[in-house]
């Protein structure tokens, strides 16, 4: 599901109501949510807080001049400039549409006084040195222009945050991935066959991969989203298949049949947090029935270009000594 934007308006508002109609159309038919605070008591302290706090709220800034300046606060700003400074200073994607002649506009659009007139050109020209505005005449060319703006500008913040979610992490730059070992202890069962009979045999032994090649393992079904569950379980049946690998290496184990192989659940966990930690994987917020309560797993950026470069695995010899038999019991069978 597209991810909705909230997107606060700032205009004055007698000389500009058909026009702000059309800003709101834009905004619904782009599904995104309009915000914005014109109908307040401009000289209300409290509601100067709220304005901010709305702004705060939102992702975008559309400011639309036209040929007013509007209310003043107590000092003598307009509080639609007021709302921008306040947007730049926070930090807010701006976009800017400024009406291409408001000398022209109707008399009832304009200001009349000429120390207001003053204002609203020295801001025209505040904000046109510090972005790049696009002129409007009519509400409907107004319309198109929001249209097309709010969707570039999304565009390219989107694009410029997935370049830098694809780079590894600064705060995980320090961290050693691919000699990243990650020791991890089962349990299994060896039977041994006989003429009749067969002997099975308990033990315990801690293996050793990186996480580089575990993640290696699972990452391609962690592109869309994984449930936690089956993610452990996925992770569980590779370490398996790398476990029973390295014990039929063993001299003891060549010709034995194992079974049971069993690890714990704390060292599962700490695999899962170890990626999430080097900000490879991350929560997926994809909306689900609300009777879902489990955690689902995705691909950060960075995860995504981890898994494409194809790190070769380093492996960690498996030290016999370390492989300790726990018990024996034999049993009656046939092979």
């Amino acid at each position: 599901m597209k991810k909705r934007y909230k997107i606060f308006i700032s205009t004055t508002f007698e000389d500009l109501k058909e026009e702000r109609q059309a800003i709101l159309n834009a905004v619904l038919e782009l599904n995104h949510i309009p915000a914005g605070m014109e109908l307040l008591p401009a000289a209300d302290d409290e509601a100067w807080q709220l304005i901010k706090n709305v702004i705060d709220a939102s992702d975008y800034f559309v400011l639309v001049i036209g040929g007013c300046y509007g209310s003043l606060d107590e000092i003598g700003i307009g509080y639609t400039e007021k709302e921008y400074d306040y947007a730049v200073e926070t930090n807010k994607p701006v976009i800017l549409l400024l009406h291409k002649t408001p000398d022209n506009m109707l008399g009832e659009k304009t200001g009349t006084d000429e120390s207001i007139w003053k204002r609203l050109l020295a801001f025209r020209d505040k904000v046109e040195k510090r972005h790049t505005c696009v002129s409007w005449i009519t509400a409907d060319d107004l319309k198109a222009k929001v249209l097309a703006g709010i969707s570039t500008t999304i565009n390219e913040l989107e694009k410029d945050i997935e370049k830098k979610e694809a780079k590894l992490p600064k705060e995980t730059a320090k961290l050693a991935w691919e000699n990243d070992i990650f020791e991890v202890h089962c349990t299994f069962i060896t039977r041994e066959y006989y003429d009749y009979d067969y002997d099975d045999s308990r033990y315990t032994s801690p293996i050793r991969t990186n996480r580089n090649q575990i993640f290696a393992a699972v990452a391609p079904k962690l592109i869309n989203e994984m449930a936690d569950n089956i993610l452990r379980n996925n992770l569980k049946c590779f370490l398996a298949i790398e476990a029973e690998r390295e014990f039929k290496k063993a001299i003891n184990f060549k010709d034995v049949e194992l079974r049971n192989i069993k690890f714990r659940e704390e060292e599962i966990e700490s695999c899962i947090v170890r990626f999430l930690t080097l900000g490879l994987i991350k929560e997926s917020i994809k909306h689900r029935s609300v009777r879902d309560s489990s955690t689902y797993w995705t691909l950060t950026p960075y995860g995504n270009t981890v898994m494409v470069q194809e790190k070769a695995p380093i492996k960690s010899p498996l030290e016999e000594e370390t492989i300790v038999k726990s018990q024996s019991k034999g049993r009656k069978g046939t092979k």
